[in-house]
């Protein structure tokens, strides 16, 4: 699902001439992940709100990302594992 909608966002970048075909498979990546990047973010926002602690969240979020960013973290075969 992700995937489909990364290509048709691509698709429309290359209509539109942004995005050039040589570089799309480039871009398809991206735009997957940055998808999923939001719709972490988001459900992450959603839990910290339910839960009424958003600032733990968004203090967790902070420090998560940094951690993960300096240790390298695991790498999978594909996004589910």
């Amino acid at each position: 699902m992700i995937a489909k909608f990364a290509k048709k966002i691509n698709e429309i970048l290359i209509q539109k001439g942004i995005v050039q075909k040589e570089d799309a498979e480039l871009y398809q990546y991206g735009i997957e992940n940055g998808i999923v990047v939001a719709g972490n973010l988001l459900a992450s926002g959603i839990f910290g709100i339910v839960t009424g602690r958003p600032g733990l969240v968004l203090v967790f979020l902070l420090f998560y990302a940094s951690l993960r960013s300096y240790s390298g973290g695991s790498h999978c075969k594909s996004r589910i594992g």
